[in-house]
């Protein structure tokens, strides 16, 4: 089977055809007018074990056939949940057979008859649409799923809230940061997730943005960093670093927002640590009843 990629790419194709005849021609023109290598088969049965030991981009078939009729085969392609591009190719126009071949996940159906050049080239361009269709599709199933892979592995919380700050995806690594799963944390509300005063803060900055939005000031590309303390599931808080960005739909209007966030409790308690070490020392210094002074190695005081 060919990857996915440029529609130069060879297409392999298994034609189907109970008529001798038929079969030898349509190979010779689908090879000579389109970019196909044609493997043939007289009847469904005789497809379906090719089908077993090759793999191929796209099925054209009869529908009038001996043993199994077109529409028997594609059922049986797409019971084995097989996606592969189908097209019915028959002199039958009847309208219940079109639409039960559309219904059972045909791609196209094209009828037989008229002048030859001008049918396979029609046939030509359906293969070559739904072939570049079905690659186009795989193509951005993949993304999707390389992209869902490093979401669900980062050591970061990355979540979306609609516009009434419902939560719609959150990845599992909120369950490691606050102890809720996913299911747990997509059901909260906003003030069941953090603490008052940082709910307020979150709305407030949200319509911060929505007011620049109103004047046609708001930059989309900018990122807004704050800090929240939220609830965990044992009962205590933590505070997390907050780096989010407005979504926006196909018109540029808000539609979401798209959040990053780490959780920072360490990193405040050793700051709070440290604050108190300096407070403790300014106090010393102040209150002592001996005189401090500071000097460097040189013997200079500050």
């Amino acid at each position: 089977m060919t990857s996915a990629g440029a529609q130069s790419e060879t297409i392999s194709l298994l034609y189907v055809d109970d008529e001798p005849a038929l079969l030898g021609l349509s190979k010779r023109y689908l090879e000579h007018y389109g970019n196909f290598a044609v493997t043939i088969a007289s009847s469904a049965p005789e497809a379906i074990r090719i089908l077993a030991e090759n793999a191929f981009d796209a099925i054209v078939s009869d529908y009038e056939m001996p043993e199994m009729n077109g529409i028997e085969f594609l059922k049986h392609i797409r019971a084995e949940g097989n996606e592969i591009p189908f097209l019915i190719f028959t002199g039958k126009s009847r309208e219940e057979v079109v639409i039960e071949a559309i219904n059972n996940g045909a791609d196209f159906y094209i009828q037989k008859g008229g002048v030859p050049r001008a049918q396979f080239a029609e046939l030509v361009n359906k293969i070559e649409y739904a072939v570049s269709r079905r690659r186009a599709l795989e193509d951005l199933r993949r993304s999707e799923e390389r992209y869902r892979f490093i979401a669900d592995n980062v050591a970061d919380n990355i979540w979306m809230f609609d516009m009434e700050f419902k939560l719609t995806y959150v990845n599992p690594a909120g369950e490691r940061m606050r102890g809720f799963t996913v299911v747990e944390d997509l059901a909260q509300t906003l003030e069941e997730k953090m603490t008052p005063a940082s709910c307020e803060l979150v709305i407030k900055r949200f319509q911060e943005e929505l007011a620049l939005e109103a004047t046609g000031t708001a930059d989309p590309t900018r990122e807004i960093i704050f800090e929240t303390e939220e609830y965990c599931k044992d009962g205590s808080t933590i505070w997390v670093e907050n780096s989010v960005r407005c979504l926006r739909d196909g018109q540029g209007m808000i539609s979401g927002i798209l959040g990053v966030s780490r959780d920072i409790t360490q990193r405040k308690r050793a700051d709070e640590k440290l604050k108190r070490i300096g407070q403790y020392c300014r106090s010393l210094t102040e209150n002592s009843p001996i005189q401090i002074i500071a000097g460097d190695q040189k013997g200079n005081s500050d």
